[in-house]
């Protein structure tokens, strides 16, 4: 079992060799309790393995421990060591920024697209995202991630002909804000409808003061050459290393 003075190690650990632990809540209803990556000019290799051997163990009991590489451009020590250690890679992750006067606020699309924002996930907005995503595990996502949001946020709504057919959610916080769940139902993609949701949030949030936006990208090539032609550019690539036990 893992004794305070353990943890008091880790945490000392953490603050010395600019680890801080904390645990990231990914929008997919999973909780991943995350090491944030440590730059290999800060840490030994020793000084990692130990941290690791302490928080596997504080975890053992509950999830394996899970460890986000980011960028993993600049972690490649790292991430051999996990994999040596057996650490399987999860969710590569490319993420993207703007400066939100590069992204056109009112560009023309194909279709006739409505879109709505709420400052609150509603009952419209969750059951969209459930269908379009097939997610069984959308309310228990809704009640401990999206309700938990403490930044401000914006959910939007997409409507053709009286049918949602796309969904999204920026998320601003010191000035910047963050474009997450954007989904289309499969009908109605390649008709403009992320187009227009990601317009829409970009004016919300130029509203807000926001002066840069970003998102993230997971193995979606047209999702990517829509974003870039809309002003994004690739700032980083992260992923995750997750225990095997």
């Amino acid at each position: 079992m893992l004794g305070v003075e353990d943890w008091a190690e880790i945490r000392r650990l953490h603050r010395a060799e600019r680890m801080p632990i904390k645990v990231i809540a990914r929008v997919t209803g999973v909780s991943r309790n995350t090491l944030p990556s440590p730059g290999t000019t800060c840490a030994s290799p020793a000084q990692r393995a130990q941290v690791l051997d302490l928080t596997e163990r504080f975890y053992a009991r509950r999830q394996p421990t899970a460890v986000q590489v980011s960028p993993a451009e600049l972690h490649d020590q790292l991430d051999g060591e996990l994999a040596a250690r057996g650490y399987r890679r999860q969710a590569p992750t490319l993420v993207l920024t703007a400066p939100i006067q590069r992204v056109p606020v009112r560009a023309p699309t194909t279709s006739a697209v409505a879109v709505s924002i709420a400052d609150a996930v509603t009952a419209q907005w969750l059951a969209a995202w459930t269908a379009i995503e097939a997610r069984p595990d959308a309310a228990a996502t809704n009640q401990q991630i999206l309700a938990r949001i403490g930044p401000q946020a914006g959910y939007l709504t997409a409507i053709h002909d009286r049918d949602v057919v796309g969904v999204g959610m920026v998320v601003v916080e010191r000035g910047w804000a963050g474009v997450f769940c954007m989904a289309t139902r499969p009908a109605d993609r390649r008709r403009g409808v992320a187009t227009a949701v990601l317009q829409h949030a970009a004016s919300w949030a130029a509203d807000q003061g926001v002066h840069q936006l970003y998102l993230q990208v997971e193995d979606n090539v047209p999702a990517v050459r829509l974003y870039s032609r809309l002003g994004f550019q690739p700032s980083h690539r992260y992923h995750y290393r997750v225990a095997t036990s």
